[in-house]
């Protein structure tokens, strides 16, 4: 249950990210400035970077990535580890959702497809307080 209501809050964490956007293009338009020309959810050529899309005046495309993240990514080091123990002792350790991300962007060919592309991460604001 206390998952299901994570994954309500990460939906909801998403449709204020997609109305912001969809507010700034709207008003733009309306105020005859330029604006997107498109905002999809869930689609798109690069695994992780799909949550949302937005094809821009000039057809370039703005892929945002979405984490409602409250907690660290990971507790492992920055440099990526191997398991020391197990069925998977000397195997590298699993990637962490951030790094799984970044990773699906290394991935892929800069080409002419990509090449005016932006690449935004959306995460969470954090308190001063917790900020060390």
């Amino acid at each position: 249950m206390l998952k299901k209501l994570a994954l309500d809050k990460t939906k909801e964490y998403e449709k204020h990210i997609a109305l912001e956007e969809i507010s700034e293009m709207l008003v733009n338009f309306a105020k005859g400035l330029s604006h997107h020309s498109a905002i999809g959810a869930e689609q798109g050529d690069i695994d992780g970077w799909d949550d949302f899309v937005i094809e821009t005046k000039d057809k370039s495309k703005v892929y945002i990535q979405v984490k409602r993240q409250t907690t660290d990514f990971s507790t492992d080091a920055i440099v990526r580890d191997r398991y020391i123990k197990g069925k998977r002792e000397g195997e590298l350790k699993d990637l962490s959702v951030l790094d799984e991300a970044f990773k699906s962007l290394a991935d892929i060919t800069i080409d002419d497809r990509h090449k005016l592309d932006q690449f935004w991460l959306v995460l969470p604001e954090t308190k001063s307080k917790d900020l060390k």
